[in-house]
């Protein structure tokens, strides 16, 4: 009889400890709003130098087109500036984009210079106000898109990622996005948000060289995308399309 219970106590702790297991990994979904973003850490990584290449082979790598990409971020009283200079060629593309303080890094006002050696530059700016974006050119040109309070642009996921808790089970949830290679800004149903998750280390080739990185996924948009960051909080490598779009960091 006591080897019975022996048996049937083992059998109960076994479940107990299964249960126990499948609560831990339960995925908790935090609103995006809830990040402390550290905005000096963001400025104290200085300029940031990656390629970016387009028509990679399935596994990330031999891209077909390999461009530079340069990213920075300074401080101002009250707002966080953004820097972005696409080097094609001849050709230097130069984002300055003016964000809030906020989780969010919201944008409030961006201008956009093209110049191809030996051409004037072509600027465009963007100015958000009431939850609209106004675009427009320098030949007076503008067009109008919904961009909802809360909204994530692609150039504040490269900095976001660089912020978030590197702790599995936690997912930061938002529900508009805007993707510059998109026409319009992404909403996310209220029952299916769009979040980045932390999903562990994993070992990613970069630049050529394999490393142990954190990896963080973007999920719920059109064009979902993998980052992988340091123990220091630098991002190393993205990719999306499924790796046929790279970029990786210049050491």
């Amino acid at each position: 009889m006591a080897v019975r219970w022996s048996l049937a106590l083992l059998v109960i702790a076994c479940i107990i400890a299964l249960l126990a297991a499948g609560c831990g990994q339960k995925t908790e979904d935090i609103p995006l709003a809830e990040l402390k973003v550290d905005f000096d850490a963001l400025e104290q990584m200085g300029t940031l130098t990656y390629n970016v290449g387009l028509g990679a082979d399935p596994k990330g790598n031999n891209p077909s087109r390999t461009f530079l990409l340069e990213i920075g971020v300074s401080l101002m009283p009250d707002s966080v500036v953004l820097h972005d200079t696409l080097v094609v060629g001849e050709s230097r593309t130069a984002a300055v984009t003016i964000s809030k303080k906020n989780s969010f890094l919201g944008l409030k006002q961006s201008t956009l210079t093209a110049q191809v050696q030996g051409a004037d530059p072509k600027t465009e700016t963007v100015i958000v106000t009431d939850g609209k974006a106004a675009v427009q050119n320098a030949q007076g040109m503008s067009v109008s898109l919904d961009y909802p309070p809360g909204t994530v642009s692609q150039s504040a996921l490269f900095r976001l990622v660089t912020q978030l808790p590197r702790e599995k089970g936690r997912r930061f949830v938002f529900y508009s996005y805007f993707d510059p290679l998109g026409t319009q800004v992404e909403i996310a149903r209220p029952n299916s948000p769009f979040a980045l998750e932390y999903r562990g280390l994993q070992m990613t080739d970069v630049g050529g060289q394999i490393k142990e990185l954190n990896l963080l996924e973007l999920t719920g948009v059109r064009r979902p995308m993998q980052f992988f960051v340091d123990e220091k909080g630098v991002l190393q490598r993205m990719s999306t399309d499924e790796d046929a779009t790279v970029m990786w960091l210049v050491p």
